[in-house]
């Protein structure tokens, strides 16, 4: 998902401002992992998850659904891990995306 990555420093550039979501020492914290991603206007919205592993208590890998604003920063979307498979957080986010881009239009 490099690409996620060169938009957001082409847009933090033009900002100003910092960001370490897609650090990867932040990535490997949280054990993140990019998904699928859909530009609405200025905005882009994908899906990352999640998964909280501590000794040797492994939890399932969750999702959440992204936005990228159009100056870089980056918010969660409904609730942090709110999906429980990547096909039902894909799904939302293009119900969302859709809805979206009907207001851009």
């Amino acid at each position: 998902m490099n690409e996620l990555i060169a938009i957001q420093r082409e847009r933090l550039g033009r900002s100003g401002k910092v960001s370490h979501f897609f650090d990867p020492s932040s990535m490997r914290f949280f054990r993140s992992r990019l998904g699928a991603f859909r530009h609405v206007g200025p905005d882009l919205y994908f899906v990352t998850s999640e998964q909280y592993r501590y000794l040797s208590h492994v939890e399932p890998r969750k999702f959440t659904i992204r936005r990228m604003n159009a100056d870089g920063s980056v918010t969660t979307y409904g609730e942090f891990q709110q999906f429980s498979t990547r096909a039902k957080a894909i799904a939302a986010m293009n119900r969302i995306a859709a809805s979206a881009e009907l207001e851009v239009a």
